[in-house]
């Protein structure tokens, strides 16, 4: 789209910047470009003050050089360099192809081509922010926008400038897209996410070990095996998850980097030269400059490296060292650090709820009985809720434990609750619930789950111990599952094993307390564990983009989904679908296909959710039950 944007003097502060941003989103002075470039295998051009921008194309080996205050020029494979027709544009980038050269003015963007010279402005509306950065890619463009607090990264796809659901981010240190434009990377400031572009669906996210932790840059290699360059509490290194980082490399923290396309070579700028570094850290070849560099691109093969210096040099020369690897792994199938794009799980189409219903207060721990009964806490009562009316009904069992966990044999006969010193099994009739026995568990339970005729409730902080409802016994003495605290476990449809969440999640034999697997698959925590009604299959999720399927008898994962991030997992009734339950939608997912045919969307953000034969329902801080029939 064209606009007539009157072009400012900038934005005339420091702040995100992409890729190639330097080391620590560090400002840049900048000035006015004169140009002095020599033709051939390497040159140099003489600027008046350090760039704002120094930037490859993706797939090719074309160079931008930017500055705040007014002009930008580009340099060829030949070294020819040429000077773009527009003034006061800054933070300059390269559309993937290398065509268009990009630059934030005071009210939109600048678009130039390369050949022709012909220059496009896209207007950005007020209320989306500060213009600060675009990308441009073969199927869209990645605009990063800057608000008062928060910036805003939008999709623009298909020609339209225009992102109806644009993401925001606080703390955001810089995004910037893939190399071949799929994929889109973001340093959030608390971690780095991959996202597609298209769609906008978190595909992965990361977090380094320690609790500080910048991106300089990301990529995918060859393979799709993320790879990224991270300054943590140690330093810098490499780190291709789910590997730990490398090595630390001796480097200094205000030191501009760039990383090939495949990682397998990094450029660094020093006080007087640049260093071509191997993945182990090692300097392979010194690039002697005369002043200190304050900027440094390497193009995606490896073969060119552009740098800028402090005095204004412009320094661009070609590069013949040997490419490593950083990551040695096979790439499997399961391989959480691996991005298969044939595995993402789409998006699927709204599902409208057939009721939804305000219930005055949060509804607790709300979830289908075996019988087709809805139930949920509600304030100090354990109540029935109709699914279609919304009326309540009391299930008249008093000296309940308010909010504690509740539970359901499969076969309806025995509800488990709980009391504020011991569990309590009741049998439900026509006039009510008669009460069966008392198990002396000590009370206090955040934990609770019935499978057969065992229940398993928190003994502690860190154990859990079953009991035999039959015969009001514990089963074995209580065994220890956490190594800190107990988050969540869920009990297998027979009551024989269990398995909890959490960053390590873990299968017992619920009457020895043996350890039987450890579910390590994932990048981070495990925040939903969901059985099949035979007990064949288990359902893991959490916050890192995975979905895995692992078989209960070899405990090796059967299936990786992407794109799918969860707070809960349930399998449907017929057990070929999954309800992936995230904080603010869930999602249905076909297990034969292992797409996205379905989304609930909901207000507020999640209390609990269920699936049984009668339908799926959500509850939500908001105080609503939402009912699918």
């Amino acid at each position: 789209m064209a606009s007539d944007i009157p072009y400012a003097d900038g934005l005339g502060e420091a702040g995100v910047q992409g890729r190639n941003r330097g080391a620590a989103g560090v400002p840049y002075v900048v000035g006015w470009l004169t140009l002095a470039m020599f033709a051939g295998c390497g040159g140099k051009a003489r600027i008046d003050a350090a760039v704002d921008a120094l930037d490859f194309a993706g797939a090719s080996s074309r160079v931008v050089a930017g500055s705040a205050k007014g002009s930008a020029l580009t340099v060829d494979e030949r070294g020819k360099s040429q000077n773009l027709p527009v003034t006061d544009v800054a933070r300059w980038t390269l559309s993937v192809d290398g065509r268009q050269a990009v630059g934030a003015a005071d009210k939109g963007f600048v678009v130039v081509d390369v050949a022709s010279g012909a220059v496009e402005t896209i207007a950005v509306p007020e209320q989306d922010g500060t213009p600060w950065e675009l990308h441009r890619g073969p199927d869209g463009d990645l605009a990063i926008t800057k608000m008062v607090a928060h910036w805003r990264v939008h999709r623009w796809i298909d020609g339209e400038t225009k992102d109806p659901s644009p993401l925001s981010f606080d703390n955001m240190q810089g995004a910037w897209l893939d190399d071949d434009g799929r994929f889109f990377f973001v340093d959030t400031g608390y971690g780095l996410e991959v996202r597609e572009l298209s769609t906008g669906t978190l595909v992965r996210s990361i977090k380094a070990p320690g609790s500080e932790q910048r991106y300089v840059d990301a990529v995918l290699d060859d393979q799709q095996r993320i790879v990224a360059a991270l300054w943590d509490d140690d330093g810098f290194r490499l780190w291709a998850p789910p590997e730990r980082p490398a090595g630390l490399w001796n480097l200094a923290e205000d030191a501009p980097i760039d990383l090939a396309g495949d990682a397998g070579l990094a450029a660094v700028g020093t006080d007087d030269g640049i260093e071509l570094r191997n993945v182990g850290g090692k300097v392979q070849q010194i690039v002697p400059t005369k002043g200190k560099v304050v900027r440094v691109a390497l193009s995606h093969d490896a073969k060119r490296v552009a740098a800028a210096l402090a005095d204004g040099t412009i320094v661009v020369e070609d590069v013949d060292v040997p490419v490593g690897s950083v990551v040695e792994r096979e790439v499997g199938p399961f391989d959480a650090g691996t991005i298969d794009p044939e595995a993402l799980a789409g998006t699927g189409d709204a599902m409208a709820a057939t009721a939804n219903h305000d219930m005055g207060q949060q509804p607790r721990a709300l979830k289908w009985s075996p019988g087709g009964k809805l139930q949920a806490w509600l304030g100090q009562d354990l109540v029935f809720v109709d699914p279609m009316s919304g009326d309540i009904r009391d299930m008249g069992i008093r000296d309940l434990a308010p909010g504690r966990p509740f539970a359901w044999s499969s076969d309806e006969s025995t509800v488990a609750v709980m009391e504020s010193e011991r569990v309590v099994l009741y049998q439900p009739g026509r006039r009510g619930f008669k009460r069966l026995r008392r198990l002396q568990t000590g009370g206090q339970h955040s934990y609770m789950d019935f499978g057969g005729t065992t229940l398993v409730v928190d003994v502690d902080a860190t154990k859990v111990q079953a009991w035999d409802v039959e015969t009001g016994e514990p089963l074995a003495d209580p065994f220890q599952v956490a190594a800190q605290v107990i988050t969540g476990f869920e009990l297998s449809p027979d009551g024989t094993k269990l398995v909890t969440v959490g960053d390590d999640p873990t299968v017992y034999d619920v009457a020895t307390g043996k350890r039987l697997a450890s579910l390590r698959a994932h990048l981070s925590r495990v925040s939903g564990v969901g059985w099949s009604a035979d007990a064949k299959q288990l359902a893991t999720v959490g916050n890192d983009g995975l979905l895995f399927l692992w078989d209960t008898t070899s405990w090796q994962p059967q299936r990786k989904i992407e794109g799918l991030i969860g707070q809960d997992v349930v399998f449907g009734p017929s057990g070929t679908e999954l309800l992936v339950v995230g904080a603010t939608e869930a999602k249905v997912v076909d297990l034969g296909t292992g797409k996205v045919t379905g989304v609930l969307g909901f207000q507020g953000s999640l209390l609990g959710a269920d699936w049984s034969d009668l339908g799926k329902v959500v509850a939500t801080n908001a105080g609503v039950v939402y009912v699918w029939l």
